[in-house]
């Protein structure tokens, strides 16, 4: 009996790695949740909208997953430009589009970098301004936008200009989707230092959701780890 009792405890363990990888799948499925949620506000918020400038600049808007975390961009289109050419000063109805997402990304606690493109039209010869330049304002432009309609200037992680070194349409240099502002919410599940022991509220949170364990380490173990981090 003792012998069956000793299997049963084996089968129930596991080690303090396997608890971390448990913890961590659970806040990835945590935050892709959340992210689909936040995907779907931003789409119900345009749809149920009657402003049809909005509507028109949301025919650009493209939210998916990619894998720094979720990223929405927001895309010129052939005759729907979200800023007038070699300005950065955005039309109104790039800022009605900004505001709806920044009234749904403002409620969740992730870092936000935000990145600026452009096409590869040039500057007139003799210019001093380059797409670099171009490209960097308008994401300047759209984090002060952000920071107007409630998201807080501390979840900025990067503003950056990439001017045409990143096309979406890498093919046609010229396309009007290559101009764009790209606005993404970091995973903090892959942005974290994977080392770094879970929080307080993870715990609590995993408390009711994961099966009870016994973990392989003795406690004396526990106790030279513990005196060691301290």
């Amino acid at each position: 009996e003792s012998r069956t009792g000793s299997d049963e405890d084996e089968e129930g363990t596991i080690t303090q790695q396997q608890l971390e990888q448990l913890l961590q799948q659970q806040e990835a499925a945590r935050e892709a949740a959340q992210f689909a949620e936040a995907e779907q506000l931003i789409r119900k918020a345009i749809e149920e909208s009657e402003d049809q400038e909005l509507k028109e600049a949301a025919e650009g808007l493209e939210i998916q997953s990619a894998k720094e975390g979720l990223r929405i961009q927001l895309l010129d289109q052939e005759k729907v430009a979200l800023f007038p050419l070699g300005s950065d000063e955005m039309h109104d109805r790039t800022r009605k589009l900004l505001e709806k997402v920044a009234e749904i990304i403002k409620k969740l606690p992730n870092k936000i970098k935000i990145s600026g493109h452009t096409d590869a039209r040039p500057f007139a010869p003799g210019s001093q301004r380059t797409n670099w330049d171009l490209s960097t304002e308008r994401a300047n432009a759209s984090r002060r936008t952000l920071n107007e309609f409630g998201v807080d200037d501390s979840r900025i992680a990067q503003v950056v200009g990439m001017a045409d070194r990143d096309p979406i349409e890498p093919n046609d240099p010229m396309a009007p989707a290559n101009r764009r502002i790209s606005i993404v919410l970091l995973s903090q599940s892959k942005a974290d230092n994977p080392s770094q022991k879970p929080t307080d509220e993870t715990k609590i949170a995993t408390e009711t959701s994961l099966p009870k364990v016994k973990l392989e380490k003795e406690t004396a173990e526990k106790n030279n780890r513990t005196q060691a981090v301290n």
